[in-house]
């Protein structure tokens, strides 16, 4: 759940106000991408010119960073999207009004990728573009009996009990009990955001103390979750924070990582 800081608020979650497009991008692959199972990694239309360079230029071939131990099937069906495919992609994405744009897009058949999986845009005003992508795991009901079924239900099951993990801290946060709030995050969770050099938090003492003054001094605080997405022990929230002193109403989404019922990593992109 989202905590108080000073970063600008910025006027949509996809869209990178940041002139350093290529240190956002290598940021959000070691902030993200290394540490989430589900993560594969990120296409982007620019390349750097150097390798410090947090810029960029436009690229005539699509880039890849992809995670350091993908598995290689999935690494070669990557590496067919080109960049007509990449583009024909967003501007199917950015074809649907504002609105009605889901923050994860799920590809479908017709881009021949070769398996189920979800991306998340981003973009800039000079057109530079990215996606993140992450793996979607679909079970189907085929010929072996009622085995795949049986699969589909449990799965269901976990992700109906991690989007209740979630909840409980998100209806807690709403209410400002600490106790109820902190009581589904495990002893050693790591809180990150995507653009900041550091660790937001590290450990449940270092939350309370956050939180807890967040709690007591923010009587108008209050998150919506207009999306959720629930992908195995990954919970993906976008968030809309009200009553965070003088930042206005904040947009963010939030991904947590749950294990043993407990939320152990939470990594917020604005």
């Amino acid at each position: 759940m989202f905590s108080f800081h000073t970063h600008e608020v910025l006027s949509s979650i996809h869209k990178v106000e940041s002139d350093f497009w290529e240190e956002m991008l290598d940021k959000l692959y070691s902030k993200v991408v290394q540490k989430h199972k589900s993560c594969l990694g990120l296409i982007s239309n620019t390349i750097k010119t150097k390798p410090n360079d947090k810029v960029g230029e436009f690229s005539e071939n699509t880039q890849f960073l992809f995670k350091s131990k993908i598995d290689p099937e999935k690494h070669d069906l990557l590496l067919l999207i080109d960049k007509d495919k990449f583009n024909a992609i967003f501007q199917e994405y950015l074809a649907f009004e504002e609105d009605d744009r889901s923050d994860f897009y799920h590809l479908k058949e017709k881009y021949e990728i070769g398996f189920e999986m979800l991306v998340y845009p981003l973009y800039t005003q000079l057109e530079k573009k990215a996606f993140l992508m992450l793996l979607m795991l679909i079970f189907t009901a085929c010929d072996s009996g009622n085995g795949d079924i049986l699969l589909l239900e449990q799965q269901s099951l976990v992700n109906k009990a991690n989007s209740d993990i979630v909840q409980r801290q998100l209806d807690a946060y709403n209410r400002r009990n600490l106790d109820e709030f902190l009581d589904v995050y495990s002893h050693d969770c790591v809180i990150t955001e995507l653009g900041s050099n550091d660790t937001i938090m590290n450990g449940k003492e270092a939350m309370k103390s956050r939180y807890g003054d967040m709690f007591t001094n923010l009587k108008n605080l209050n998150c919506t979750v207009p999306k959720r997405i629930t992908v195995n022990n990954f919970v993906i929230d976008e968030e809309v924070v009200t009553g965070l002193r003088d930042s206005g109403t904040v947009h963010a989404v939030a991904v947590y990582e749950i294990e043993n019922d407990s939320i152990v990593s939470v990594v917020f992109i604005r």
